[in-house]
């Protein structure tokens, strides 16, 4: 069949539609990849633990008072130039958050060096303790993970909130913490991998 004007303009147009519609799909996964800033929220999930596990150190607390800004703060601009942005968590719920679990944070530490507190792989902890604890010993640990976890449920809540974050990003900002939380965790705690297996750090 003869190429005609009619013809031809018709195939560049379909060209044209197939280009853009691939330099959509191209647009959409950048969108993605800036929505969920990954190594940005580690960062501030390392930053928020350290500062939490290292609470009554006095060399710490010197640093903080020297660099007040410095809390949950972090520049996302080598993450795109063309959407630089910043991340951060300073709100003051997320204070009241982090003074809770400063307040708990010595019992927290207690039981997991001796294994009978877990860290997860989805940034909670878990009752790990041997069937053969006593009652009132039992009573006191999940009561102690009972409130670590709800902290840490609000926490990831005001880290999405804050940030304009999609609530469907929820498990990634909570593996991000998860792996801060186990980093930071003492020798002897039991830590659980992505696939499901415990093990004794």
């Amino acid at each position: 069949m003869p190429l005609t004007p009619a013809l031809i303009l018709k195939k560049m147009n379909s060209s044209v539609f197939v280009w853009a519609m691939i330099l959509f799909v191209g647009i959409s996964c950048v969108t993605v990849n800036v929505n969920f800033p990954e190594g940005a929220v580690q960062k501030a999930a390392d930053d928020y633990v350290k500062e939490l596990y290292n609470a009554k150190e006095k060399d710490e607390a010197e640093t903080a008072d020297k660099k007040p800004s410095s809390f949950f703060h972090i520049n996302l601009s080598l993450i795109s130039v063309a959407h630089a942005q910043e991340f951060k968590v300073d709100t003051a719920k997320a204070k009241e958050i982090q003074s809770r679990q400063k307040a708990r944070i010595d019992d927290l530490k207690e039981h997991l060096k001796e294994g009978q507190i877990g860290e997860s792989a989805n940034g909670l902890v878990e009752v790990r303790a041997p069937s053969d604890i006593k009652p009132i010993l039992m009573k006191k640990i999940e009561k102690l993970v009972q409130d670590e976890n709800a902290d840490r449920e609000a926490l990831y809540d005001e880290v999405i909130s804050s940030n304009g974050l999609s609530s469907s990003v929820r498990n990634q900002v909570k593996a991000s913490f998860a792996k801060s939380f186990q980093g930071a965790a003492p020798k002897g705690t039991l830590i659980e991998s992505t696939k499901g297996k415990w093990d004794k750090k």
